[in-house]
């Protein structure tokens, strides 16, 4: 310049940089400053520079150069500065899989109301007589139970609702069997005693006798339950299935711990099929042993199949759901085997309703059983002819349950009762 200055003038479109940006200077740094919610990794070969990068998904920054990972159940916020409880869920009755299980449930309950008023309105005709009346309503009532326990299952998990599982998870099939088992027990020692003078009367046959056997035999279950929940008492914990799902659940549940309650109703259930084995040669209208036999085969399958898919399943909705649908399909097994053949018979088939049916031989197998010992009976008159196989007199006593029935290979009549 005319001052004597140097000037340096440059034509800005003509000079070229190694990256493709036009008119625009290279920053001469290996070290920019990074966003808030980034860390800055130093480069190897030069600790002065850095790079900058991401925090994980779930974690935070702790510093300028370090990430900490949040806590299960926890999410960073959207600056990755601090954690965040994730909002929990559990099942409940807006569940759409509750749902269905519950109206399953309802089902069955509805069910169960409809066999108990008819056995209520047919209450004194034999066929109702022979399933025994007072046994019947209490199994009934486990059955009935058994659909309701659905809607604790399904309900917000806390130790009041985890609690009310725990203990009738057992107790349900605990009573069903229970009643049951004494139901069986009390016709196998009747059709198994030998009368005579000497020979004492069979004994706790009587309906109070019955329900007296079905609550010990429950009884056990109850303080099984009891013990069980003082030593552990229920409550509630958090699964968490994946980083961003945190779920309530009762404790235990997803583990075989919740198995401890039905130990007990499944040696009932032994038991049943023992004794269901036991009264096969007894008349037709109190032999159940096909009917008992399949209802422990199905229930036992239904089992079966259940506790593979609870513990496998990863979804706690199919988990509580798979539980819940269960114990139901166990009610309506029941129902279905025990219950609606004698309600076909009494609403249909009233002409099968009589004394005569109720206590027709059970072909050859009953004849081997009357011959090789005396039979004593709640039942009705049988009949005095018109059978392959000789029959010995019999004399008949009423009782609370209905007509007594003793019969002897003597050819006088048996002495009364």
């Amino acid at each position: 310049q005319e001052d004597g200055r140097l000037e340096l003038n440059l034509d800005m479109k003509k000079i070229k940089y190694r990256s493709d940006a036009q008119g625009i200077f290279p920053i001469s740094t290996c070290a920019t400053p990074c966003e808030p919610h980034q860390i800055k990794v130093r480069e190897r070969d030069d600790t002065c520079c850095w790079k900058c990068r991401d925090c994980g998904r779930y974690q935070i920054k702790h510093d300028a150069f370090h990430c900490d990972d949040c806590k299960m159940g926890e999410t960073p916020d959207p600056t990755h500065s601090r954690c965040e409880e994730i909002p929990e869920k559990y099942i409940d009755y807006r569940n759409a899989w509750a749902i269905g299980a519950m109206g399953f449930a309802a089902l069955g309950m509805f069910t169960t109301v409809f066999v108990a008023l008819v056995f209520w309105g047919y209450n004194d005709t034999p066929i109702i007589k022979a399933a025994g009346r007072e046994l019947s309503y209490i199994l009934l009532l486990g059955i009935f139970l058994s659909f309701s326990v659905t809607f604790v299952i399904v309900a917000e998990p806390d130790p009041f609702t985890c609690g009310l599982m725990r203990f009738f998870l057992g107790f349900c099939p605990a009573l069903c069997y229970a009643a049951i088992v004494t139901k069986t027990n009390r016709i196998a020692r009747i059709f198994h005693h030998k009368p005579g003078t000497s020979a004492p009367k069979t004994k706790y046959i009587s309906p109070t006798s019955q329900m007296i056997i079905v609550g010990m035999l429950t009884a056990v279950e109850v303080l099984i339950n009891i013990v069980w929940i003082l030593w552990d008492p229920p409550q509630t914990t958090y699964i968490y299935p994946d980083r961003s799902t945190k779920l309530r659940i009762c404790e235990g549940v997803d583990t075989y711990r919740y198995m401890v309650g039905v130990i007990y109703p499944l040696v009932l259930l032994v038991f049943c099929t023992i004794y269901a084995i036991q009264t096969r040669k007894c008349p037709g209208g109190f032999n159940e042993t096909k009917y008992i036999a399949f209802t422990n085969y199905t229930i036992i399958i239904i089992w079966l199949a259940f506790v593979p898919l609870y513990l496998a399943s990863t979804s706690n909705s199919i988990r509580v759901v798979t539980l819940a649908i269960s114990m139901s399909l166990s009610g309506f097994v029941e129902l279905a085997c025990l219950f609606f053949p004698k309600i076909y018979i009494v609403l249909l088939k009233p002409e099968k309703n009589t004394k005569e049916v109720v206590m027709a031989p059970n072909r050859s197998s009953f004849a081997t059983l009357s011959n090789s010992h005396g039979i004593t009976n709640f039942g009705h008159h049988l009949p005095s002819s018109g059978n392959s196989f000789s029959r010995p007199h019999s004399s008949f006593c009423q009782s609370e349950n209905g007509i007594v029935i003793t019969a002897t290979r003597s050819s006088s009549p048996a002495e009364s009762c």
